[in-house]
């Protein structure tokens, strides 16, 4: 990932692409995994997962592969 400033304001964070926004995204997330560990899950959020498991296992959701959800991003499909 490119360098980055350690201050961006928010009209800095708006005029960035998409594919840099996914970027910083991506970077930010793999920065705050080390520190989810060993966190404990709320009743909501195990109530919400549950909910997500049950669409999924019912057919009512499915599985995108996180590829292709940035590729069809980062082309303006939606």
């Amino acid at each position: 990932m490119p360098e980055v400033s350690l201050i961006m304001s928010i009209a800095d964070l708006q005029n960035l692409s998409k594919r840099e926004k996914f970027q910083l995204f991506e970077y930010l997330w793999e920065t705050l995994v080390p520190s989810a560990e060993g966190s404990e899950v709320s009743e909501f959020e195990k109530s919400l997962l549950n909910e997500r498991l049950a669409r999924l296992q019912s057919g009512e959701s499915r599985v995108h592969e996180w590829d292709d959800v940035k590729m069809n991003i980062g082309s303006g499909n939606t």
